[in-house]
């Protein structure tokens, strides 16, 4: 399946600030880092494509990424970037003061979750459907 990614990142025009590393993984969740660095360019170019990440969905949501999930009213706060594929629910945000962060929000494929801000913080927040 890495491979298959490599290849794909290399159609895709990926730049080798990204495509070197990747190509030393030796497993999708180690792809995971890059993922996040550059949500915008993977979100515009569908990679990490979908189906990939389905498949160890369990790894990717440590990562703070997140497929098919349904949310409860959790607290998200811990990692700086967060992003949902197909995902329904509420969730509520507030700045983390102990790792002084502010979480920015990519949301794709359909997501349909309600983001409460708790506190006077601007969340940023992006669609990619």
């Amino acid at each position: 399946m890495l491979e298959s990614l490599i290849s794909r990142a290399i159609q895709k025009k990926m730049c080798s600030e990204y495509l070197t590393p990747l190509k030393a993984c030796t497993s999708i969740s180690q792809a995971f880092p890059l993922y996040l660095k550059n949500p915008t360019w993977a979100l515009s170019e569908d990679f990490l494509p979908l189906n990939v990440i389905r498949k160890v969905k369990t790894e990717a949501k440590q990562h703070g990424i997140y497929v098919d999930y349904n949310f409860e009213n959790e607290l998200i706060n811990e990692k700086q970037v967060y992003i949902l594929h197909s995902c329904k629910g509420k969730i509520r945000v507030k700045l983390n003061l102990e790792k002084k962060i502010i979480p920015i929000f990519y949301l794709a494929h359909g997501c349909d979750v309600e983001i409460e801000i708790e506190g006077d913080i601007k969340v940023p927040i992006y669609r990619y459907d």
